[in-house]
């Protein structure tokens, strides 16, 4: 490759990332001085854009499109970066906000490297006309400091440093914030709600009612005026609308579906629907669009969702058999919820083969759940619906509690209704009963 064919490494996304990140939440702002100067930028436009926003800052003027744009102008620089348009897309090129330091990073790095491969030069040009080594030395002592700089860039992060988060999250619960909140108060108390970059799973049998769960999860927190995504593999968005109307009219489940509704009821389902349309904050794919992890989190990042259910996780569109499909969704999950700052909750399976107990009524042994090794180390809470016999006839659900990363332990399983004629699915109030239950996965 010829010298005039060599492009420094650079990362443009990156670095207008960080800029537009700064636009949408000047708090940033802090995080990324902290990391990044004006040099750190190739792209000279991004350059001119980062020196605009340090000079609103140091004259305390709020920083955004309009106030940006007017700086620019004065400085005589708007032009020079392609006027307002250009200002006004650098927010498109950032996910979430509160991924600013992980952009900061990259073109923090890159800007090393630069450093590191200009240095190294500068001591090949001058060794070919050095007189001796005391006169490389300057540019040698320089490159050491480039690499040992770089050497910095690349440490892991120091625990003590993040002390200031960690009071920062304590601060917020202490205000009372909570995270994303779970239709039963018992599952609600015990984890604070799902916060923002965890992921909760619910596993069953086949049958027993988890993509119910998932939309009574969605609609709850919609409801609360919360951004929720469904992501439904298995059933249609008709299905899954079929169902959420159901619920949220309060009518019966098996009338909506066998055209059997009284007129009362009938109405009342009518007039719920079509009250519904035009609002926002609720979105739904099925299997006809893009479930692959790509373009799940295109998705995400269009609706900026707060809240992301998946259903039936193993059947996303992800390459290799049935398990494998469903590891990779968890370890997806896991990494798109901590990019993009997002609750998730997923729905795995048991086994169709789960050995049954003997006990009267039947019931599925919490050992024979599939994913019970990968779900039990990688996510922060696992809960087990459970419906035998006596149960289904008795219109009840048990949620089991098998892992609590985060959160205050309460009671290892909670009752619900699982009503289908009166669509009532709230907890029951028991006394509670202690802490002897045998759980047969050691998670």
């Amino acid at each position: 490759m010829r010298d005039e064919e060599r492009v420094p490494p650079y990362n443009g996304e990156a670095e207008r990332a960080v800029l537009g990140s700064v636009l949408l939440n000047n708090d940033c702002w802090g995080e990324v001085f902290a990391n990044v100067n004006e040099e750190d930028f190739y792209v000279s436009a991004n350059r001119i854009i980062f020196y605009g926003i340090y000079s609103l800052f140091e004259e305390g003027i709020p920083v955004d499109h309009v106030t940006l744009g007017n700086k620019l102008r004065e400085q005589g620089k708007l032009d020079k970066i392609g006027g307002a348009i250009a200002l006004s897309s650098l927010t498109d090129a950032v996910a979430a906000p509160s991924n600013v330091g992980h952009y900061a990073n990259i073109v923090r790095e890159a800007s090393s490297i630069r450093r590191l491969i200009y240095c190294a030069q500068d001591v090949a040009v001058n060794g070919f006309k050095a007189e001796g080594i005391d006169s490389l030395s300057p540019s040698i002592e320089e490159l050491i400091r480039a690499a040992q700089d770089l050497g910095k860039r690349r440490m892991p992060h120091n625990l003590l440093d993040i002390g200031g988060k960690v009071l920062e999250n304590y601060r917020k619960a202490a205000d009372g914030y909570r995270g994303i909140p779970f239709p039963w108060k018992t599952i609600d108390d015990m984890t604070a709600g799902a916060w923002p970059k965890t992921v909760t799973m619910f596993v069953a049998r086949p049958s027993v009612g988890k993509t119910f769960v998932c939309i009574i999860c969605g609609r709850h927190a919609w409801m609360k005026d919360k951004r929720v995504l469904i992501v439904s593999p298995e059933m249609s968005k008709d299905e899954i609308a079929e169902r959420f109307f159901t619920i949220h009219s309060d009518v019966s489940y098996y009338n909506v579906i066998t055209g059997q509704l009284p007129t009362v009821m009938e109405q009342k389902f009518v007039n719920t629907i079509n009250g519904e349309v035009g609002k926002d904050g609720l979105w739904i794919m099925d299997s006809d669009d893009d479930l692959s992890p790509r373009g799940i989190d295109a998705a995400i990042r269009a609706c900026n969702a707060e809240l992301v259910a998946v259903d039936s996780i193993y059947d996303l569109h992800i390459k290799g058999d049935r398990r494998e499909r469903a590891v990779e969704a968890l370890g997806w999950m896991k990494r798109s919820c901590k990019e993009l700052g997002y609750s998730s909750i997923g729905f795995a399976q048991q086994n169709r083969t789960a050995e049954l107990s003997e006990k009267k009524g039947g019931g599925a042994r919490l050992g024979t759940i599939a994913l019970a090794d990968e779900i039990g180390q990688d996510v922060h809470a696992v809960y087990a619906l459970i419906q035998n016999k006596d149960d289904k006839d008795d219109k009840v659900m048990k949620f089991k509690n098998l892992k609590l990363r985060r959160g205050q332990y309460k009671k290892p399983e909670i009752k619900v209704h699982w009503d289908f004629d009166r669509m009532e699915f709230g907890e029951i109030e028991e006394e509670d009963e202690g802490n002897n239950y045998n759980d047969d996965i050691g998670f």
